[in-house]
Order: structure tokens, then sequence, then C-alpha cells
């Protein structure tokens, strides 16, 4: 047999569902969220960035970082981002909206819409000489990890004599020469220890393996 309806029950749970969905109608919809993505990554050049302000629509942007490493924003004009982290960039965003005195409590959030592109450029004797690009969340890659990207160094390398070209903050050329054959044994060596010696390639390198002389 079947439980009698009750009309006082119904109605209760009328009630009920029409002061959730009230309190549900109360919380904003655009409430900011931590971005889901790696918050160790910093910005760079040709990053493609969204900045929201939290319940001012009409500051957010949607801009490319420029080749002087900032963005411009309602208000504050340019701020350079490159260099910060996520959460960094927002906080300084923050600082200069309250400095300037726009905004008293600012919540910003910043969010990667597209990675630039990072590459380098391997030449000489390694097993797939051409192109690299960095994974997309990453900013620099250890030399031994990027000559295992492009086959090995072939049976001619000279591989302790690798020589990488790179631009230093004045735009003036550096060429360093590395050699990779210590690198290599001395990980051998240590095993996973995170503390070996390494030598960072950076976006924009030039890294030329010459030919060994017999």
């Amino acid at each position: 047999m079947y439980p009698r309806f009750k009309p006082t029950s119904f109605l209760f749970a009328l009630t009920l569902l029409g002061a959730t969905l009230g309190v549900m109608a109360q919380v904003p919809a655009d409430l900011p969220e931590s971005a889901e993505q790696d918050q160790s990554y910093r910005l760079v050049f040709r990053d493609l960035v969204r900045v929201t302000v939290f319940g001012e629509g009409d500051l957010g942007v949607e801009q490319r970082v420029d080749g002087n490493g900032a963005i411009r924003l309602g208000l504050l004009g340019n701020l350079k981002i490159a260099g910060m982290t996520l959460r960094e960039a927002e906080r300084a965003i923050e600082e200069a909206y309250v400095r300037e005195a726009y905004l008293r409590d600012p919540q910003v959030t910043i969010q990667i819409v597209e990675y630039s592109v990072k590459e380098v450029s391997v030449f000489g004797h390694v097993g797939r000489p051409g192109p690299v690009v960095f994974p997309h969340e990453r900013n620099s890659m250890d030399i031994v990890e990027l000559i295992s990207r492009v086959g090995g160094f072939s049976p001619s390398a000279r591989s302790d004599r690798v020589q990488i070209t790179r631009h230093d903050e004045e735009g003036k050329e550096v060429v360093s020469e590395v050699d990779v054959d210590r690198l290599i044994s001395g990980g051998r060596r240590r095993g996973s220890n995170p503390n070996r010696e390494t030598f960072a390639i950076y976006p924009g390198d030039i890294i030329f393996v010459p030919e060994r002389i017999w």
C-alpha cells in the first residue's frame, strides 16, 4: 500500500527549493577562480593572456605580452608582467589599482589563453638538426634533455665543445662552450640527484655541435 500524499509536505519542499534557488541567485556567476595552470610558469613575450577584474567588466582585457614585457590595462596603461608568475602578475595589477586609487580592493585573475611558441635551433652533428619547440609550460630546458630530443650526438660529434649562442639583456651576442659529455657522465654517476650540474637552454638560443677532428 502506497503512503498517502501530504500537501503540506509538497508545499514545504517547494518552499525549501525556492529558498535554495534564491541563495544560488545571490552568488555572482563570474566569481574569479584560481587558474588551473602551472603556477610556477613565468610569463614571456607573445603569451596571450586574459585579465579579469572581478566586478569591473570594463577593465577586462585579452592581449599578448608585448616586446617590452607589458600589457595595456584600463586606467593603468602599460604594466610590465613578463618574468612574473600568474599570481605575481595578478598581485602587481591589484597593487597598481590600489596605489593609483582607482579601486579599493581589486580581485584580479589572469589566465593564459595561448602560450607563445618558444624554440631553439640546433645545428651540426646531432641525429636530427633543426628547430626544437619547448613544452608550452616551460621557459628553459637542460642541454642534456635537448640533445636527447634531437636524437643525440652523431658518431663524429665533438660533444665536449658544444657552442651556445644567445643574446644578453643588452642585446649583445654571447657565445659559450659547454662540455656536454661531462654533464652526461656526471649525471650518470649521481643518478637521479637533482643537484647535479646542468646547463640551461632558453628560447632563442642557437646550439651548434661541431665535428670531431680525428
